[in-house]
């Protein structure tokens, strides 16, 4: 079995992607939103435990927003992103309305971590890479982290048809990464123009069963899942990953080094803000080497490839920076993502050139056991969360 490696030099992506029984529909084949309910209203729905939705907290901004859009070229190009690419990111208020300006909400680990000693401290005559460094190590030694993220959403238009998506996702770690008997949960939930929604556990991640359920039917107005798929079980993590290409150990899948970096970012420091007591890092990548963004595409051209029959032509990147907040304890507050890109799509001999993407989202992090998460709306312990399996 194998062990994750542990984070000294490159940091890796939430970042999940839709499986292999997610369908793609043909321009004459989209539906409006009644016709979505009542094809779904059709189907059997499985058992579900129900809960009750309800709002929690303010917002608390923080800087710039996120922000997230997607413009492409054809009906097509879109439905064959929305059908494939879901990014790890959390809609804050379970809402159907789309904000596009979405800023840091403060949901979870609000307050600078008590209760936690890091192995590696951090100090104001650090430059940005070398605290990154530091507080990423901090984050895979700590006995328990909880992060959720919270992006804008999707407003736009293709040609005469509306899209708005929501997207959102939770994950809870349980023992350091490198314990030999580290849980994770993890859940990813898409919806409005499109609806899909997907959780897995893991009691061990080196010696047990990976369980995985997927959504069978989803409330577009605020993405609670209402009924489930019967549980898959894998053997280990390994048959989990061959099977989803979805790494939920990982924090992103781009390779963020001192020899991917941009030379501005090497040499900058970060700055503090003394009031709230964390630091703010700026990280831009050079978008011009491969390899910084090399696992991307190949995790982005598989999904493309096994779950569409589509295939990546060429994928540039056109933009890559981060805004990474990190508590003067040494631990992470927040990881903000900015990201565009365009490519061009062959589909069953089609081909879609100019498909641009530009995704920006925020992941909030906590470390304390005792504080509740937001789950389909109401507030749960992790433990209670973990026991939905």
């Amino acid at each position: 079995m194998k062990k994750r490696d542990e984070i000294d030099d490159e940091i890796l992506d939430d970042e999940e992607f839709l499986d292999d029984d997610e369908e793609v529909l043909d321009d004459d084949e989209i539906l409006d939103d009644e016709e979505l309910e009542e094809e779904e209203d059709e189907k059997p729905a499985k058992k579900a435990k129900k809960v009750s939705a309800s709002n929690k907290g303010g917002k608390k901004k923080l800087g710039k927003g996120a922000k997230a859009g997607i413009i492409v070229g054809s009906v097509v190009a879109f439905l064959a992103i929305a059908a494939v690419l879901v990014i790890w990111v959390i809609f804050p208020m379970l809402s159907a309305k789309i904000d596009p300006n979405a800023s840091y909400q403060g949901i979870i680990g609000n307050t600078k971590p008590t209760g936690v000693t890091a192995v590696e401290e951090v100090n104001s005559n650090m430059k940005t890479m070398e605290m990154l460094n530091a507080a990423l190590k901090n984050y895979d030694a700590v006995d328990y982290a909880a992060n959720i993220c919270v992006v804008g959403g999707v407003s736009t238009r293709v040609g005469p048809i509306p899209v708005d998506q929501a997207v959102q996702s939770m994950k809870i770690r349980v023992g350091k990464a490198s314990d030999s008997n580290v849980q994770y949960f993890g859940r990813s939930v898409s919806y409005g123009f499109t609806q899909m929604a997907e959780e897995y556990y893991t009691k061990n991640l080196n010696s047990d069963k990976v369980y995985y359920r997927k959504g069978s039917k989803i409330d577009k107005s605020n993405g609670n899942v209402k009924s489930w798929n019967e549980t898959e079980e894998y053997a280990d993590f390994d048959a989990f990953k061959e099977a989803k290409t979805t790494d939920f150990t990982a924090i992103w899948s781009y390779d963020v080094t001192d020899k991917t970096v941009t030379s501005e970012t090497k040499s900058s420091k970060p700055t503090y803000d003394k009031k709230e007591g964390y630091y703010v890092l700026k990280v831009a990548v050079d978008i011009t080497n491969e390899a910084a963004i090399a696992e991307y595409k190949k995790v982005m051209e598989y999904q493309l490839s096994k779950n569409m029959n589509a295939d990546v032509l060429g994928l540039t990147f056109t933009t890559l920076e981060f805004e990474i907040g990190v508590w003067d304890n040494g631990f992470i507050r927040y990881i903000g993502i900015k990201e565009s890109y365009n490519m061009t799509l062959s589909m069953s001999g089609l081909k879609v050139p100019g498909v641009n993407i530009s995704n920006s989202y925020m992941n909030e992090y906590s470390y304390d056991k005792n504080e509740k998460i937001p789950y389909q709306g109401e507030n749960k312990s992790y433990k209670d969360i973990f026991n939905l399996f």
